[in-house]
């Protein structure tokens, strides 16, 4: 006994400290005001959008039948895009879920043409920390090495994958998260990562036994038209007028992309259109201001390439489930600090939300 007890606390001096910094290892929010962070205030935000959803529409329109491959949600303040964000994961009931972020920091750490990963064992959600899938280890070491930036520190700058696991959670309390960020990059080159990530994916979820849609989803975080003459960094994001009918026309915009774009069978051409119309192709600079002017057409681009690979005789068809905007249906006023909004809403500075959702036919 007299031996073992050194090797014991030797043992103990060596390796507990790694394990207890592992566990100890969560990815914090960046965004702790906008989102909901606990389990109080999801569920208050939670059941006034679903209360609103089902006041305002039709039970056809809120319901797509699960489980869904793939959906687009926003990553808007929760208490504006509440109710979208309700209607695009009503169908996402896999245990592991792929998050495919905007890059809102490319620009200020320099990345651009790669897919950014992060080296979090977990995130933080509301009911306590939300393990990273195991599909993130395989699906990197089956990439590209040129197409893959493992950076923490770009992780924790950006919002846009954060926002969705509070409702993810809401939902099902042992989902597990990958988060992907897709920076700016040249058309041809998200192409290509996307077919590399198909690639890597399939792969990776038949290695671990997961069936699409059952067990693992792919989710594109996306707000769409930032727009107004306000508050933009003194951009005027208005090209149709700060007014009613401004405001009209911008999210008819929004409505046609989306259904010529998105809606129905996805495929490499309709995310080259999407990609197209969103961005100057020569400069990268947003023709149309969606957050997800390039997650989008790779979120496409990626569910068109996987679908064969993983054997589904039938593509899963886009749904357009609905549209709103931080106007439309407004504020859900709830009283729970520090809960709240990170810009304002008005005729001079809105965002729209769109839910899509890819359910398996």
């Amino acid at each position: 006994m007299m031996t073992q007890r050194p090797l014991f606390a030797l043992f103990l001096l060596l390796f507990l400290p790694m394990s207890l910094e592992s566990q100890e290892r969560v990815r914090e929010p960046k965004d702790p005001v906008g989102f909901c962070w606990t389990p109080k205030a999801m569920e208050t935000v939670a059941g006034r959008s679903l209360a609103l959803e089902k006041a305002r529409l039709p039970e056809s329109a809120r319901l797509v039948r699960p489980p869904v491959l793939m959906a687009v949600c926003p990553h808007d303040d929760h208490v504006y895009a509440g109710p979208v964000y309700v209607h695009a994961l009503q169908g996402v009931t896999a245990k592991d879920v792929v998050l495919l972020g905007v890059c809102h920091v490319a620009r200020k750490f320099g990345v651009h043409d790669v897919l950014v990963f992060d080296t979090y064992p977990a995130w933080k959600g509301p009911w306590g920390p939300a393990p990273v899938s195991p599909l993130r280890e395989k699906v990197i070491q089956a990439l590209p090495k040129d197409m893959v930036l493992t950076s923490d520190a770009v992780q924790e700058a950006e919002h846009s994958t954060e926002a969705i696991i509070p409702w993810l959670q809401w939902k099902r309390r042992d989902v597990r998260v990958l988060s992907i960020l897709v920076p700016q990059s040249r058309e041809d080159r998200l192409v290509e990562m996307a077919r590399a990530l198909a690639e890597a994916l399939a792969q990776a979820s038949r290695a671990q036994g997961m069936a699409p849609a059952k067990d693992f989803a792919l989710v594109v975080s996306n707000d769409c038209v930032h727009y107004g003459d306000q508050g933009w960094g003194g951009r005027n994001l208005a090209p149709f007028g700060a007014d009613r009918a401004g405001y009209e026309r911008a999210t008819a915009l929004d409505r046609t992309l989306c259904r010529e774009f998105l809606a129905g069978p996805p495929s490499v051409e309709k995310a080259r259109g999407l990609f197209e119309k969103l961005n100057d192709p020569k400069t990268l600079e947003g023709r149309i201001h969606w957050c997800g002017r390039f997650s989008v057409p790779f979120g496409e681009a990626l569910l068109a390439g996987i679908v064969p690979l993983l054997g589904l005789s039938n593509a899963p068809e886009g749904v357009f489930l609905r549209y709103g905007t931080s106007l439309d249906p407004g504020r859900i006023q709830v009283d729970l600090p520090p809960l709240g909004v990170t810009a304002p809403a008005n005729l001079h500075h809105w965002v729209g939300y769109a839910a899509l959702a890819w359910p398996l036919p």
